[in-house]
């Protein structure tokens, strides 16, 4: 049983703040860190643009912008690529569309209504690339880039470069793999692009026909795709695009996948089974018990997992080099409703019954109790700031808690 050495403290709360809906909040780096270390970070609500300075919990930009932007995507100190949703199309339905925003005036600079195929068409989602580069791709299958040009009068002007005419069939999932860009089918098939070219550079079928392609994962030299409809997952070589083997032993579909970084560890699961497969000698090394799934990974091998219950979760810490698995206990509780990562091996986890939070290393098992929060407390959102502090967010309120 893992014992609380202390309680770490409340550093800062952002009450200007609680009135408002977080939608979406990002971490700067680049406009005052001239120091490299992370001292500012955004937050984009409805129909307002803050940025906040962490260490004087003091507001240095606040732009009213009259769409409701709920995807923050990619900024330089003028201008702010967002998704927000419209009924300019007449539609009954919000549309997801695209918006270059002016951060200092508020003012739109660009819609870019000319991506979509049709009036009805709307942006499934968009991803950043590298730079000041973003891929969006619409339901009918429009593939377009998107740029941000700052000129040296501080002007910055967006500019969108179609990709591709759409397909018979709508995208059903996208992943970037160096300057290449995977884009998934509901047909089952898989087109490759180059966002350096532009060009078409393959075709292939992933999944059997009709069998959308529900996700792509890469882990270069590899990657890899699975449909909701198969109990497989797909290896693909990222160069050739050739198929390399398939890994089997799910009895049901395939939901999720996740791939440890720097191993070859692969985990894929569904809500009732997960296994972990080693994709280099393609073998099934652990089947877990039902209602498990993948929470983490610390260390070499060693992996925080979850068996939920009704309402809760239990987790367990798994090490691989000796097939070994261990209920982590807090203080007599068994009962977690979230887990979010901070650092390489520490985590932030909610105990079910008294929504305490608590930061534990899982190698040292050296635990500190946060708060104890209000029952609607969700914890939604987590990051590591700035060396010994936390970022916690919930849905309507912003934390910063001293994780030392």
């Amino acid at each position: 049983m893992v014992q609380a050495s202390s309680q770490s403290s409340i550093v800062k709360e952002f009450k200007e703040i609680q009135r408002f809906e977080i939608k979406d909040l990002h971490f700067s780096n680049d406009v005052c860190l001239k120091e490299y270390s992370v001292d500012m970070f955004m937050s984009v609500f409805n129909t307002r643009y803050v940025l906040w300075n962490v260490n004087t919990a003091q507001i240095i930009k606040d732009t009213v912008i009259n769409i409701p932007i709920y995807k923050f995507l990619i900024h330089n100190p003028n201008t702010l690529l967002c998704q927000y949703e419209s009924h300019d199309s007449g539609e009954e339905n919000l549309l997801s569309l695209l918006a270059a925003v002016d951060l200092n005036t508020g003012d739109l600079i660009k819609y870019f209504d000319d991506i979509r195929t049709n009036k009805t068409d709307y942006i499934v989602n968009a991803l950043h690339l590298e730079g000041s580069q973003v891929l969006a791709y619409t339901r009918l299958g429009q593939m377009s880039i998107l740029n941000i040009n700052i000129y040296s009068a501080g002007r910055s002007v967006v500019e969108a470069a179609t990709l591709s005419s759409p397909l018979e069939r709508r995208v059903s999932s996208v992943a970037v793999s160096g300057v290449d860009m995977l884009v998934g089918y509901e047909t089952g098939r898989v087109k490759v692009w180059s966002s350096v070219t532009r060009e078409d550079l393959v075709t292939f079928e992933a999944h059997n026909k009709n069998n959308l392609v529900s996700g792509i994962v890469v882990f270069s030299p590899m990657f890899c795709t699975f449909s909701e409809k198969e109990s497989i997952v797909k290896v693909w070589n990222s160069h050739s695009y050739n198929h390399k083997f398939t890994l089997t032993g799910l009895k049901n579909p395939v939901t999720q996948v996740y791939i440890v970084p720097d191993t070859n560890h692969l985990f894929a699961m569904n809500r009732e089974e997960m296994i972990l497969f080693d994709c280099a000698k393609k073998t099934k090394l652990k089947e877990f018990e039902e209602y498990s799934a993948f929470l983490c990974s610390f260390g070499s091998g060693k992996y925080l997992v979850k068996k939920s219950r009704d309402y809760y979760f239990v987790p367990f810490l798994y090490d691989f080099s000796q097939n070994t698995e261990k209920e982590l206990q807090l203080e007599g509780q068994e009962k977690f409703d979230r887990v979010l990562k901070l650092g390489d091996s520490t985590v932030l986890i909610s105990e079910f019954d008294t929504h305490t939070k608590y930061t534990v290393d899982l190698t040292t098992l050296e635990m500190k109790q946060l708060f104890r929060s209000y029952e609607e407390f969700n914890c939604t959102y987590s990051k590591v700031i700035k060396e010994d502090l936390v970022l916690v967010i919930d849905r309507d309120s912003i934390i910063i808690v001293g994780a030392a």
